[in-house]
């Protein structure tokens, strides 16, 4: 299991990367400048466990937020829903993919790139009937198993 997570981390790593020099390029920039401004900073994963909800109306798995780094590379669960965005003041599902990650601009790059790269104002609710796994990649490291007082490791930095 150990290798697998590191092997995950080296690689979306490596694609967190190549999306920044994609985004500096796009502004017109140097492809490392984002790299630069931010430095080779530390990266985060956490592994996020939903559990069903009787009364999901009543509660959000993750209330509504806009991610604070710099971009996030997100693997949602493949059978359950729950990650939805905010857009023209509507809250619209973003239903998984087998083959694909959600990639969400951060505080981070919003500030660097005015009105070209937005960030979005996103939420998680929970299901009545269903638990919903997410794994989110950002620039700490948190895995919380079913039993929520079980936290196996706190901020186990990736630093591959």
């Amino acid at each position: 299991c150990r290798e697998t997570v590191s092997n995950y981390c080296q690689e979306v790593r490596q694609l967190g990367f190549r999306l920044e020099e994609l985004i500096s390029e796009s502004l017109g920039l140097e492809k490392d400048h984002i790299r630069n401004v931010l430095g080779d900073q530390g990266q985060h994963m956490a592994v996020n466990f939903y559990p069903p909800c009787p009364q999901p109306e009543l509660t959000y798995g993750l209330p509504s937020h806009t991610d604070p780094n710099a971009l996030t590379i997100l693997l949602q669960d493949q059978l359950v829903a729950g990650l939805q965005v905010l857009k023209d003041g509507k809250w619209i599902a973003v239903n998984p993919h087998p083959d694909a990650f959600v990639i969400n601009i951060g505080d981070q790059i919003q500030v660097r790139a005015s009105s070209k790269f937005v960030q979005v104002q996103l939420h998680v609710i929970l299901r009545k009937i269903y638990e919903r796994r997410g794994l989110d990649y950002n620039k700490p490291f948190v895995i919380v198993t079913r039993d929520c007082n079980a936290i196996i490791s706190t901020y186990i930095l990736c630093t591959i």
